[in-house]
């Protein structure tokens, strides 16, 4: 045996290059390009966008005063904010890679530490929604979102079809079902019922036929009415869509397609056990302040987020009971999770964490002092929208933690009742419709593809001034009759 000898064969391996070498045979000489040509080349829309970012960041850095030389922290976390949300908007850089750029900049811009703000992207709500979503394609892969989607389909699906009654139908559900859990767990539970029945329309990327803009109108529609509607019980109305809707969700179809899938199979009744324990404990974790849930077995030490990744861990152990040896779910089948997602996810809490470390927070609602002289009449609907602003770049709790304390503050010296202003303040915090960060529900919205940032920003600034100027007549009329606040109200 000669360990020393390498054969022929083995050493042209061993030489290869890793990458293949493409040569082009009719490459052709290459050409002096002018000056002009190679500033064309630089001075792209692209490159521009990815300039800007930077560029802002220090405007703000350098123009920016926030009232005190203790406040370079601040200043520099609003620059890093102007910078992330810049190459968010413009998409200069790839989502994902802006989604990791905290991980980056806070560091070097004196914010937070490297492990600091690393641990912002493993939330537990992050736990809770990368479990969900292992779920959601079991549910996928045994097609029981399809029938699902064909069930509820049918009970909300008239002769002839009623776009707006479908799309009220589904947003009633989530809402209904939203009131019993985390919104992002109802989001994660009906999204796949939603895609299951946008799945029978057809899309401009896989249908060679004409797709009516209706079709497209109604799939954004849908996707969006899901994660509003899990917000705030929000519904929306089509008009004209019935008529480019109806052959493709023609009820006698849909008894037909809903036949074909015959009875449940085992894998499908394990698939909906597993989710139905699931949504049991997320239900029962808190129930109320007499009536303790589960969680306080563990001391609060449990979250959502603890169930969720138990409950998939389970589809890896459970056989299928359709080959022996195979279980629900194996890797293989999560290649599809959408870990763009995720980082963006990630990005938006440790945003919400620089944004309270840095002392911005504190800055911002030092700003609201003003109101204090203000009639009444126009604080509610200021504070809804500095609240509703504020929800954007940071958590729902982050910004309802922020602003009620100072808000309690300013009612007692304004001799009103606090929760006039507590209200307008904590609703509007949930107005987070803008951008995929506002709220893990946008992000599980945002996966589906059906949406893009324009879309939300379309259709959730018409939200946040029809809740705002709502709150703005209700606030104080209603609300300073049921509250019995005092005269100059």
């Amino acid at each position: 045996m000669d360990c020393g000898h390498v054969s022929l064969e083995e050493s042209d391996k061993l030489k290869s290059p890793l990458l293949p070498v493409v040569h082009n045979i009719n490459e052709e000489p290459h050409e002096q390009q002018t000056v002009g040509q190679h500033l064309q080349t630089i001075f792209t829309p692209k490159n521009c966008y990815i300039a800007l970012g930077p560029l802002l960041c220090a405007v703000v850095c350098l123009c920016v005063r926030l009232g005190g030389d203790d406040k370079t922290t601040a200043r520099n976390m609003l620059g890093v904010l102007v910078w992330i949300f810049a190459w968010w908007l413009t998409e200069a850089v790839p989502m994902p890679i802006t989604s990791m750029s905290p991980l980056f900049l806070f560091p070097l811009f004196g914010i937070t530490s490297a492990d600091d703000v690393a641990i912002s992207y493993m939330d537990d709500v992050i736990a809770l929604v990368l479990g969900s979503f292992i779920l959601a394609l079991a549910v996928e892969h045994y097609n029981i979102h399809r029938r699902l989607a064909l069930n509820i389909t049918l009970v909300f699906c008239v002769e002839p079809l009623n776009a707006p009654l479908l799309l009220l139908g589904i947003c009633a559900t989530t809402a209904f079902v939203s009131m019993w859990m985390h919104n992002v767990a109802a989001v994660v539970m009906m999204m796949p019922v939603a895609t299951g029945i946008l799945q029978r329309l057809p899309s401009s990327s896989s249908s060679t036929e004409m797709v009516p803009p209706a079709v497209g109108k109604f799939c954004q529609a849908m996707v969006l009415g899901v994660i509003y509607s899990a917000a705030v019980g929000g519904m929306s109305t089509l008009t004209g869509t019935g008529k480019a809707l109806s052959p493709y969700l023609h009820k006698s179809h849909l008894k037909r397609e809903l036949e074909m899938l015959g009875p449940m199979s085992f894998s499908e009744k394990m698939v909906l056990s597993v989710f139905g324990g699931l949504v049991v404990l997320w239900m029962t974790r808190n129930i109320t302040e007499d009536i303790p849930g589960w969680g306080c077995i563990f001391d609060g030490r449990a979250g959502d987020g603890t169930v969720s990744v138990m409950m998939a861990a389970l589809l890896f152990i459970i056989p299928n009971n359709i080959k022996k040896g195979e279980k629900l779910m194996d890797w293989d089948k999560c290649k599809k999770l959408p870990w763009n997602i995720v980082l963006l996810l990630g990005a938006g809490f440790a945003i919400a964490d620089g944004v309270r470390t840095s002392g911005l927070a504190e800055v911002l609602s030092k700003g609201l002092v003003f109101l204090e002289t203000a009639p009444y009449w126009a604080i509610a609907p200021t504070v809804c929208l500095i609240a509703a602003t504020i929800t954007e770049f940071t958590s729902n709790n982050a910004t309802t933690t922020l602003l009620v304390p100072l808000l309690i503050e300013i009612a007692k010296t304004m001799r009103i009742h606090p929760l006039l202003l507590m209200v307008p303040g904590a609703i509007g915090a949930q107005f987070a419709f803008l951008l995929p960060t506002g709220t893990p529900s946008n992000i599980v919205g945002f996966t589906t593809g059906h949406i893009e940032i324009k879309d939300m920003i379309k259709t959730g600034l018409a939200l946040k001034i029809a809740g705002t100027a709502f709150l703005s007549v209700l606030m104080p009329t209603l609300g300073a009759y049921i509250f019995a606040s005092k005269a100059g109200v």
